[in-house]
């Protein structure tokens, strides 16, 4: 993934996050969403599904995970090694 990409795909996750789940809350790309309480299980689903319908890949469910999914930094490594 260029740098232009990973900049994109960060970004995106950014809006959708600011857009539902983390509304009023701000965050930084490196900052820990799901052990700190900020993303509930519900939420976390509604992720999965945004990531797979924006990215167009498939998340397996082994591959939800805290590491994975912990931050807007992880989600994006994730990405970059599934859109290899």
């Amino acid at each position: 993934m260029t740098e232009t990409e990973d900049a994109s795909v960060r970004a995106d996750i950014r809006a959708y996050l600011a857009g539902s789940p983390l509304a009023g809350h701000e965050f930084q790309d490196g900052d820990e969403l799901l052990l700190s309480g900020l993303l509930d299980s519900l939420s976390v689903m509604r992720l999965v599904a945004f990531l797979e319908m924006e990215f167009g890949i498939t998340i397996p469910p082994e591959d939800i995970t805290v590491t994975n999914l912990a931050s807007v930094d992880a989600m994006a490594a994730y990405l970059a090694r599934e859109r290899v």
